[in-house]
């Protein structure tokens, strides 16, 4: 929840990105959000990264479980190849939006407290194999 909550609460992010500096790590944070924008006055690494087993509003709000439809294993899997080969995800309400990772590097992040989560990583690394196989092979 502090995750979600530090993507537009200024002084919750500002103090969080303050601590993790102590520990000269990077932040995996959501793109276009106070995580990276606090992350770079703060001057730490900032890997971006999108979710792939919840939803966004349909201004790229992470929603987080509470305010998700369920997905399914094969809708994540679907999910996260257009994300790698567009850029784009859809919203909660099915509204394709970009969530700011096209055109770069970035993460998935799926929940490991989720009861399908083995299928949902499963499903989510079958697609990310065929988006590298299909844009970056040689």
């Amino acid at each position: 929840m502090l995750y979600i909550m530090m993507q537009s609460d200024e002084t919750m992010c500002d103090s969080a990105m303050r601590a993790i500096k102590h520990f000269d790590v990077p932040v995996y944070g959501l793109p276009g959000t106070l995580h990276e924008t606090l992350a770079a006055k703060y001057n730490i690494p900032f890997i971006p990264e999108a979710f792939v087993d919840v939803n966004y509003s349909n201004d790229g709000v992470l929603l987080g479980v509470p305010g998700s439809r369920k997905m399914s294993t094969d809708e994540i899997h679907d999910v996260a190849k257009q994300l790698g080969k567009e850029g784009v995800l859809p919203s909660v309400d099915r509204k394709l939006i970009d969530v700011g990772v096209s055109g770069k590097p970035f993460t998935l992040c799926l929940h490991s407290d989720f009861p399908t989560c083995r299928e949902n990583m499963a499903a989510a690394r079958k697609a990310v194999d065929a988006v590298n196989q299909e844009l970056y092979a040689q």
